[in-house]
């Protein structure tokens, strides 16, 4: 008998058009393909750090070359707009173009040693099933493949069934480039994918990207998963489930700091980029913006006049700031947002709707009464949890003291940034925030090969680390 395969219906975010029908793999479908993934691995574990390098460089420059393809596929399927996608295409190549970065990271050292000598080497650790969002379908697409390969891993890459024609065109590049590269794509729902990742002897990392509750319950699968490997026999238990390397990168809901010091003009432009870049659909944009009384009236005007300026539309109008919102539900959550923050004494500053598929850019001031010393539950839910679109809150402080409290008082610790002209306050500031990396007068998008990314509290485990060393096991030598 034949099975007809099921299909998934990829959808133009903007105009709703179905733009792509691919196969839902099976899970029979993915375990073969976890399978190849295996059997492959060797194919680029055994090149030198030398030939890995050289074909990522070749393929950062293939991707230049095929750019207007992946941008169009970018803001299709993802409502990316055109703007914002040249620049995580520029960042996603430069980053191949110096992936020896990475290389020299986890290339065999020598340590220090009491007696004789001592060298610590990286060994890749086979195989990662990655699971990547829907918000960044190139860069983190690339970021999961690229540091599992350089790495000498092969790599099974889940993207999300709203966002899935960017990865499956990176493989197509990558097999361009060098067919044997050990890279698969699994068309699938991520529930049963996180399941068959945690649960296949074959797959030795999983790295996820994705919300708090989605990776929380990864844990709570990964538990379930060794409990039913559970056996007892004369008396002992033994867990015959296999270990595996598990790396949460989760939700932020990052808070940027504006001094009384500042160049208020470059300051507030600088948060409008971190707070509404790809209609504010990214972990570490600025959701909290925490501003000195003293110059509060004038960045918020400042603020509203740079906003008045981003356009709302079709995300393949080079015009374009904001695209579509890639998720109905996220547009429900953002706008229940709203509701409860003005429910909840919160006052609009700058009014912003719902225009399905879009949000248009809102702003909301909360006085700091409603936030500190308030239980959980009583303080708007726009400031306890992410919100994942063009919705900001604003609320003014007066001391340094209460701008730590207020950015602090968040169950997340992703990254945050503090714009001040003085470097000592700025640095005292940073040191105190509850947040895996901070950024200090930069622009909050910036990103390159060099920084270190993770977070702490409910945004990730282990805080800021390069993934490679995630994607690596050390074997420590010591010689006589």
């Amino acid at each position: 008998m034949t099975f007809k395969k099921r299909k998934l219906k990829v959808t133009d975010k903007y105009t709703g058009e179905v733009i792509a029908e691919l196969d839902i793999d099976s899970i029979e479908d993915l375990r073969k393909k976890i399978r190849k993934a295996r059997d492959e691995q060797k194919n680029i574990s055994d090149k030198s750090f030398e030939e890995r390098i050289e074909f990522f460089r070749t393929l950062g420059r293939l991707i230049r070359r095929k750019s207007r393809e992946v941008l169009e596929i970018l803001a299709r399927e993802g409502g990316i707009p055109l703007k914002y996608g040249r620049i995580v295409l520029r960042t996603v190549t430069q980053a191949m173009l110096v992936i020896d970065y990475y290389a020299d990271l986890i290339r065999e050292k020598d340590v220090e040693s009491f007696k004789g000598r001592g060298k610590v080497i990286y060994e890749p650790v086979g195989v990662v099933g990655g699971i990547t969002p829907r918000n960044a379908p190139l860069f983190l697409t690339s970021y999961v493949m690229g540091t599992s390969l350089i790495s000498g891993n092969s790599v099974i890459l889940k993207p999300s069934t709203k966002t899935p024609l960017v990865a499956l065109k990176l493989r197509e590049l990558v097999k361009e480039v060098d067919d044997s590269i050990p890279v698969e794509i699994g068309i699938l729902d991520g529930i049963t994918a996180a399941k068959e990742f945690i649960s296949n002897p074959l797959i030795d990392a999983v790295v996820l990207y994705g919300s708090t509750t989605t990776g929380k319950d990864l844990l709570i699968q990964f538990g379930k998963y060794l409990e039913s490997t559970k056996t007892s026999f004369y008396g002992a238990t033994f867990i015959q489930g296999k270990l595996k390397k598990i790396v949460l990168e989760m939700a932020g809901n990052d808070a940027g700091i504006v001094m009384s010091d500042v160049d208020v003009e470059d300051a507030a432009k600088k948060i409008v980029r971190g707070a509404f870049t790809n209609a504010g659909q990214q972990c570490i944009s600025f959701k909290r913006i925490i501003v000195h009384e003293d110059v509060s009236k004038e960045f918020i005007e400042v603020l509203k006049d740079e906003v008045s300026k981003l356009v709302v539309g079709n995300p393949l109008d080079d015009k374009t700031d904001i695209g579509p919102i890639g998720s109905p539900t996220a547009l429900n959550i953002i706008d229940f947002m709203v509701k409860d923050a003005e429910k909840r004494g919160g006052e609009k500053i700058i009014e912003g709707k719902r225009e399905d598929p879009f949000f248009t850019p809102t702003l909301i001031k909360f006085d700091k009464s409603l936030i500190l010393g308030k239980k959980e539950e009583e303080k708007p839910f726009l400031w306890r949890e992410e919100a994942f679109g063009p919705v900001r809150s604003i609320v003014e402080f007066s001391t340094v003291e209460e701008a730590i409290r207020l950015a602090n008082d968040c169950k997340y610790g992703l990254r945050a940034g503090v714009y001040s002209g003085d470097m000592n306050v700025a640095m005292e500031v940073a040191k105190r925030l509850e947040v895996s990396s901070v950024i200090i007068n930069e622009d909050p998008q910036y990103f390159d090969v060099s920084m270190m990314f993770g977070g702490i509290k409910d945004s990730g485990i282990g805080g800021a680390e390069y993934m490679v060393l995630h994607l690596t096991n050390k074997k420590y030598v010591h010689i006589a």
